[in-house]
């Protein structure tokens, strides 16, 4: 690979601008939704700023076939493995992005997610928004500097998302047009735009002069970061608002728990093993399960699913101890105690707030006294309405108890133990210089240095000190490319 690297570097390639070159894992088809119409892909899972999109395809063109990148049954097989084999594949996304390169304008910035779960067709209501300053949300544009013929128009058929009727006809009735992959991706909660900027430039047409389509347009959304595009304010005015149902529990769908170990899950059904992206799928962050072969569903067979249970574990040893002492003094007086202690060991020494751990020591004393009296019973018999022949006796019985509460002496001796409401060990706070930098101002010279004296005039910030930021791109640090500056 590095031969690879440097043969393209010779050819006036650049690294992260031209190519990359990375190890990659081949994605399954349940990782991605493919339109082959539009011919647009679209990832289960966001990217990280660091990974890299490669893709091989073929295309029929006047009845001729095209490829553009290799597959592996292209590359013949190494026996002996002494080789690294090297697949060349369409760049999609590289490490760095920047948006003066051309792989910028093939990521789709019209799709949005609008929640979790599959989006049912039934009650989908779907409607864009503007904000407007002190007037509050409205279905369209302002009205003061559209062009006549589409004042009071929706915004939802200013962007082509009415465009049929209920019934598919070419006749716009004020709703979603509700078209599932298309307009929706209903299995991942996405809402696709017909046009590639919504809110910039296929809006032109709108507006009549180029100030007024400035004014009202939000062009930093698709030609800058999005760490850039917040930063204006004034242009952040448009909204999706609707309502819709999400199947979360339909029949064949399974909630496991959040955070599922990878390869740890096993469903069996009627005894044979069904096997992942064939028979179901598993959405590990959710921890959602549904079971995608309508035989399995349509049979009825019972669903067994086996999986490694995540529950948290306890960090916390805890002991308890209890002891009953009883001794009869006499045949008419028992005496009795009970200890009683319940203790933790805590795992860290440093403990939150809340989460002190216990040693609490309860004590309990009880005494029983019974004893029988003949002569009460021959008392009360002398009574006029009272007669018996049962044995009289007295019994008397109390309790009493003291708890005693305390802490593991591991956080602290006696009465001093110590839990923390925050120690700010590890604490930081990250802010980042560069955005906004709408917020970047001069700012005025002390009155200590002479240059404050002066007005309206250049020589005043003759002093001052120069602050700038660089970005060097990581492919740049690597000492293996022999056109590496920094090596």
């Amino acid at each position: 690979s590095t031969l690879v690297q440097s043969v393209l570097t010779s050819l006036g390639l650049t690294a992260v601008q031209d190519f990359e070159k990375t190890f990659a894992r081949k994605l399954q088809p349940t990782d991605y939704y493919y339109n082959p119409q539009i011919g647009f892909l679209s990832l289960n899972q966001p990217l990280q700023s660091d990974e890299v999109l490669g893709v091989a395809y073929q295309y029929t063109y006047n009845g001729q076939t095209f490829q553009v990148g290799e597959f592996s049954q292209d590359v013949p097989p190494d026996t002996t493995g002494a080789t690294q084999k090297v697949l060349f594949l369409k760049l999609l996304k590289a490490t760095s992005q920047r948006t003066n390169l051309p792989i910028w304008d093939l990521m789709m910035k019209n799709v949005y997610s609008v929640g979790y779960g599959a989006l049912e067709r039934a009650d989908f209501k779907l409607d864009l928004l503007y904000e407007e300053p002190s007037l509050g949300e409205k279905r369209y544009l302002p009205p003061a500097d559209v062009l006549p013929a589409y004042e009071g128009q929706p915004l939802i058929s200013l962007v082509n998302l009415d465009r049929l009727n209920n019934q598919n006809d070419p006749q716009p009735d004020g709703v979603f047009d509700f078209i599932e992959g298309f307009t929706v991706l209903s299995s991942m909660s996405r809402v696709i735009f017909p046009v590639l900027e919504p809110f910039g430039h296929d809006l032109d047409y709108v507006y009549a002069t180029p100030e007024q389509r400035q004014k009202y347009l939000y062009y930093p959304l698709y030609d800058t970061i999005k760490a850039i595009a917040q930063t204006y304010a004034n242009l952040n005015r448009f909204k999706l608002s609707g309502r819709s149902k999400t199947t979360s529990q339909g029949a064949g769908e399974y909630q496991l728990g959040f955070n599922i170990p990878r390869n740890s899950v096993t469903v069996t059904a009627g005894g044979q093993t069904l096997q992942e992206g064939v028979d179901y799928d598993i959405n590990y962050d959710l921890g959602t399960l549904r079971v995608i072969n309508q035989a399995i569903l349509n049979s009825g067979v019972p669903v067994n699913i086996q999986y490694e249970n995540q529950a948290a574990f306890g960090i916390q040893q805890r002991s308890f101890l209890g002891l009953r002492l009883d001794y009869l003094a006499n045949k008419n007086l028992a005496l009795g105690g009970t200890l009683v202690r319940l203790s933790e060991r805590p795992f860290f020494v440093k403990q939150s707030y809340g989460e002190d751990p216990i040693r609490n020591t309860m004590y309990g004393f009880d005494v029983d006294y019974r004893k029988d009296l003949p002569r009460l019973t021959k008392f009360l018999n002398k009574l006029p309405f009272y007669s018996s022949d049962a044995m009289s006796s007295i019994t008397a019985y109390g309790e009493g108890a003291l708890l005693q509460p305390g802490h593991a002496p591991q956080i602290g001796k006696g009465s001093s133990g110590l839990s923390y409401i925050d120690d700010f060990e590890g604490t930081r706070s990250a802010i980042d210089l560069r955005f906004p930098l709408i917020n970047w101002n001069l700012s005025s010279v002390p009155q200590q240095f002479p240059e404050a004296t002066l007005n309206n005039d250049l020589a005043s910030g003759y002093n001052r000190a120069k602050l700038a930021w660089y970005n060097i791109e990581p492919v740049l640090q690597e000492k293996i490319i022999p056109t590496t500056p920094c090596a």
